[in-house]
């Protein structure tokens, strides 16, 4: 097997690395979302529910040290780079298969309210806190479904 020329925290487990770099090369290729999270510690498992820079396709740097890049779509010209280290699940987006998931995944319970008193009356809460606002129920209604994919 030829070794994996593509940087990676040491942190990170061997099989995130192994679906990652699938995930990179032609013909196993694909669009994949990853969800970043505690890995360590008393909140491990714990989605932080990040949603930017969170799904594409798996691309690597140039240079002396090639890292992991998210690359938004075929047009993009570059990439972030991903926080192999941080990541709690990764999710084909196509078929929405689970691909991996921490042993411990777990996303905030959301609830939504809505009140009449401000531009954004609909509001998500992440486990009781606060954690988005948005105009209507539905919109917020149709990010919880987003997230909790």
């Amino acid at each position: 097997m030829k070794p994996i020329e593509t940087s990676y925290d040491p942190r990170t487990p061997p099989e995130v690395v192994r679906i990652l770099e699938n995930c990179r090369v032609w013909p196993h290729a694909r669009r994949i979302r990853v969800r970043y999270g505690h890995t360590r510690g008393k909140k491990a498992g714990l989605d932080w529910l990040e949603e930017h820079d969170v799904e594409g396709t798996v691309g690597r740097s140039m240079g002396p040290v090639k890292v992991p890049l998210m690359i938004h779509n075929s047009k993009s010209t570059g990439g972030q780079a991903i926080m192999d280290e941080c990541i709690v699940r990764i999710i084909d987006t196509k078929t929405h298969k689970v691909l991996y998931s921490h042993p411990k995944y777990r996303h905030p319970k959301f609830t939504i309210r809505v009140s009449g008193r401000s531009e954004m009356p609909a509001v998500v809460m992440a486990d009781g806190e606060l954690h988005a606002s948005f105009p209507n129920r539905r919109a917020a209604e149709a990010w919880v479904k987003k997230m909790s994919l």
